[in-house]
């Protein structure tokens, strides 16, 4: 792959802009536009809609954009490669209300493990270089990275009397159906993407849900139910955070949240935010249970 393609494809993509882009590359608009377009027949894809302000981004390009920057930036960096071993590298990283903390402290430790002399900065929320969140939360012109397929599992109390057929349920390996959950036990986390995902796959089968109890978010459902006062949904990821509640899949739900990195277009020139999608990029899947700690990879 020519490198000019990829430096002409990245400029079009962060000014979504022709005549921008081929001003940054120092080349004409004309250059600039055979180079797209001989891209794009190397890749038989359309990368950009053109449009008479500027150019609109097709869902191949934003496929593309993390590893043509990856490889830009990789060349770009190469006259300054040695000179910056041994640095201090700074990072800030925003991270979800409702990440699991077994899961977290597995994410940070990739996080040093793929950047030596790391300086991280951990931040609440939408913020950082980069960030930890759901794929259904991203701003406009977010990049995307998928770390989890993180399911939603009934879960209970050991003191609650649903407890025994949550057990039996494990034990026999047989899947809990939603008409053997007593409706009136129901706690919510009504500020869940999933709720309403939740209350529709319920009115499909002709059950009414009206919760005993809702709450803000995860952590606080998941207190609820520890406490012993009904029964409710969690990610899984959160659920290894409460060993004391009993959980299993509902398959007539199968709901989950995809959560992922999250970061700009402007972040994605950062070389530590790249230095991290790749490391992660060498992965699989990411556990949301405890049973192999070592592994925090890619879905």
């Amino acid at each position: 792959m020519d490198y000019r393609l990829l430096r002409a494809f990245t400029a079009v993509f962060e000014e979504k802009n022709m005549t921008a882009a081929a001003q940054r590359c120092h080349v004409s608009q004309p250059a600039l536009s055979a180079s797209i377009r001989q891209l794009e027949e190397q890749l038989n894809v359309t990368l950009f809609i053109r449009q008479p302000k500027g150019v609109a981004l097709t869902d191949e390009a934003r496929r593309l954009y993390p590893s043509a920057r990856r490889l830009v930036n990789e060349l770009q960096n190469l006259p300054t490669l040695f000179a910056q071993q041994g640095g201090a590298v700074s990072l800030s990283v925003g991270l979800m209300a409702d990440l699991g903390q077994y899961w977290q402290s597995q994410l940070i430790a990739e996080c040093y493990a793929a950047l030596p002399g790391l300086q991280l900065t951990l931040l609440q929320g939408c913020a950082g270089d980069m960030r930890i969140d759901r794929d259904d939360a991203l701003c406009d012109d977010d990049l995307f990275f998928p770390l989890l397929d993180d399911a939603y599992h009934l879960a209970v109390s050991a003191r609650h009397p649903f407890a025994q057929q949550v057990r039996e349920a494990i034990s026999s390996e047989q899947s809990l159906t939603l008409a053997d959950v007593p409706a009136q036990e129901w706690l919510a986390c009504h500020a869940s993407a999933s709720y309403q995902r939740i209350m529709g796959v319920l009115s499909q089968h002709s059950l009414v849900l009206t919760p005993k109890g809702t709450t803000d978010n995860h952590q606080q459902l998941a207190a609820m139910l520890n406490a012993g006062l009904g029964i409710g949904l969690l990610p899984q990821s959160l659920l290894a955070d409460w060993p004391t509640l009993l959980h299993c899949p509902v398959p007539e739900l199968a709901l989950s949240r995809r959560v992922g990195w999250c970061y700009s277009v402007e972040a994605a020139r950062n070389p530590a935010v790249q230095q991290i999608i790749q490391h992660f990029t060498h992965g699989t899947a990411t556990d949301a249970e405890p049973s192999e700690p070592e592994s925090l990879l890619r879905c």
